[in-house]
């Protein structure tokens, strides 16, 4: 009897060092939501990025394109964000990161539509929750975008799932 009680004790250290889930590459899909600081209904659509370790464990670069729709019109952005990983856990790991951002809107007005390419800044945080295997999870990102020429401020939602290898 004390001897199955010294394995199962022996055998707990052992679990408390398991490795965390990290993958070098990993991409991301899912819906995405944003709205303007300030003023306008929020803009619907979808999301995918693509990211890639530059330094394990110190630095990680993302390059995402995001497809909005609104009441007002439509929006495509890109952007590419340096992140800083961060392991919570054995299967949870946030990221810090910011970065430039490209976005094109087709804004509809009386006239019929303007379209405009503005240039900015975006900050995020991705949650990278690693639930229900080792390679496939579950992502959230919200995200605040600063957009120059007409300065304009907005905050987002990406939530999806996340693959890794």
């Amino acid at each position: 009897m004390m001897i199955g009680a010294d394995r199962s004790v022996a055998a707990a250290p052992e679990e408390a060092r398991a490795e965390p889930v990290d993958h070098p590459f990993a991409l991301a899909i899912g819906p995405s939501a944003e709205r303007d600081v300030g003023s306008g209904p929020a803009q619907l659509g979808a999301e995918a990025s693509f990211e890639a370790d530059l330094i394990e464990h110190w630095l990680e670069v993302e390059a995402g394109v995001q497809w909005l729709v609104g009441a007002g019109g439509h929006q495509l952005s890109v952007d590419v964000l340096v992140k800083k990983p961060f392991q919570l856990g054995r299967t949870l790991s946030m990221m810090v990161g910011m970065g430039p951002q490209v976005v094109r809107s087709v804004v509809r007005s009386d006239g019929g539509h303007v379209t405009r390419t503005d240039v900015g800044l975006e900050v995020a945080v991705d949650v990278m929750w690693w639930v229900f295997t080792d390679k496939v999870g579950l992502g959230f990102e919200p995200s605040y975008g600063l957009t120059f020429g007409p300065t304009q401020q907005s905050v987002g939602l990406t939530v999806g799932p996340i693959f890794g290898w």
